[in-house]
C-alpha cells in the first residue's frame, strides 16, 4: 500500500475542485417568511400584542353637544413570551485524519460548513410545517381548479386565486401582503410551457405572446409574479431535501420542501412599535454560531454549530395559503 508521501508525489488531488452537494442559499426562504430580531442576548422575554377589535371598530359616538363631555373609550393590550432554545449539531476529526487529507480540503472548514447546512435545511423544514398549521386562512384548490388540471371540465382562475388571498389580507389587516414565497413546483411548470387549453401555464403564454418570447426560456420569476399580480418581494422556495429520511442503504429522494404551493404575507420590513407582521425569529446571539472543543481521552477535536433561536409566528392573520395548485 503506497504511503502518504507516495501518494502525494505521484497521485496529486487537484486543488480547484471537489464533489460535493449542497442546496443554493438563495432556495433557503425562511428567514424572509421570519425575519431574525435580535433579543439583545435575552432568551426569553415578552411583546406587547394591541388589541385588533379596538383598533377597526369605530364607536361611532365622537359627535357631541356644544359643552357636553366627549365620549370615553378604552383600548387594550395583552402581552405574549418569547423563548429562544438552542439547535446544534457536531462533529469530529482526528489528527491521524488530518495527516492524511490530501489537496485543498480543511476538516474543520467542511466540518464548520457541512454542519452549517444542516441547521438550515432543517430551519427551513421547521418554518414550513409550522407555518402549515399556524396559519389558517387560504384555500386548498379542487381537483377542478387546479391550475395544471385538463381533465374533466376545468376551472382554471389563477389570477382570481391570487386576488382572493390578497383580498383576505387586506381585509384582515388593512394592508396588502408585501410577501410572497412559490414553491419550486409551481416555477418549474410554468417553465415547462404547458400548452394545453385552458391551464395556468397556456393563460401565461397567450398574455405574453406579444410582449415575450414564446419558448420556455422567457417564462422568468419576474414575468410570472407580474403575471399573477404578487408582490415585489416574491421568491422562489426551491431548496431540496431527502423525503426518504436517514437510511442504511443512502438513498437520496430529493423534492421540493415547499412543494406545489404558494405563501402570501405582509412581513414588516423591520421590528417597529404598532405594526403588524406574520412573525419573527427571535435570536439571542445571532443565526448561527461556531465553536470547538478537544477531547484528549478520544484524541479528536470536535466542532460545533449552534443557533439559539425561537421560530414564532405573530399574527396568524398576516398569511395566506393557496395549497395542491397543481395535480
Amino acid at each position: 500500500m503506497p504511503s502518504s508521501g507516495t501518494l502525494r508525489t505521484y497521485n496529486p488531488v487537484v486543488s480547484r475542485f471537489s464533489l460535493g452537494y449542497q442546496n443554493e442559499r438563495s432556495g433557503y426562504v425562511a428567514q424572509k417568511v421570519l425575519p431574525p430580531f435580535p433579543t439583545g442576548g435575552q432568551q426569553t422575554g415578552q411583546y406587547y400584542e394591541m388589541s385588533r377589535a379596538n383598533l377597526f371598530t369605530a364607536p361611532r359616538m365622537a359627535h357631541r353637544a356644544d359643552g357636553a363631555e366627549s365620549h370615553e373609550v378604552r383600548w387594550t393590550f395583552t402581552t405574549a413570551n418569547f423563548n429562544c432554545e438552542p439547535r446544534a449539531y457536531n462533529t469530529f476529526n482526528t489528527p491521524r485524519q488530518k495527516a492524511n487529507v490530501l489537496g485543498p480540503i480543511s476538516l474543520d472548514r467542511e466540518d464548520s460548513e457541512f454542519l452549517t447546512e444542516l441547521l438550515l435545511l432543517e430551519r427551513e423544514l421547521d418554518v414550513y410545517n409550522y407555518l402549515d398549521t399556524a396559519v389558517t386562512a387560504g384555500v386548498t384548490l379542487a381537483t377542478t381548479n387546479q391550475w395544471n388540471e385538463t381533465g374533466g371540465s376545468p376551472t382554471v382562475t389563477e389570477q382570481a386565486d391570487i386576488n382572493t388571498g390578497v383580498v383576505a389580507i387586506r381585509k384582515a389587516i388593512g394592508r396588502d401582503p408585501n410577501l410572497c414565497i412559490i414553491g419550486g413546483a409551481i416555477r418549474d411548470y410554468f417553465r415547462s410551457g404547458d400548452q394545453t387549453a385552458g391551464t395556468a401555464g397556456k393563460h401565461l403564454q397567450d398574455a405574453m405572446k406579444y410582449t415575450a418570447a414564446p419558448h420556455r426560456g422567457a417564462f422568468t420569476t419576474e414575468l410570472i409574479r407580474q403575471y399573477l399580480g404578487l408582490p415585489a418581494a416574491t421568491y422562489v422556495a426551491d431548496a431540496v431535501y431527502n423525503t426518504t429520511g436517514l437510511t442504511r442503504t443512502g438513498t437520496v429522494t430529493n423534492d421540493y420542501i415547499w412543494g406545489d404551493r404558494i405563501l402570501l404575507a405582509y412581513v414588516a420590513p423591520r421590528p417597529m412599535l404598532k405594526t403588524p407582521t406574520l412573525g419573527w425569529t427571535f435570536t439571542e446571539q445571532g443565526m448561527t454560531g461556531y465553536s470547538w472543543t478537544k477531547a484528549e481521552r478520544r484524541n479528536a477535536k470536535f466542532n460545533e454549530v449552534e443557533e439559539v433561536v425561537d421560530e414564532r409566528v405573530i399574527a396568524p392573520i398576516c398569511g395566506y395559503w393557496i395549497k395542491d395548485i397543481l395535480e
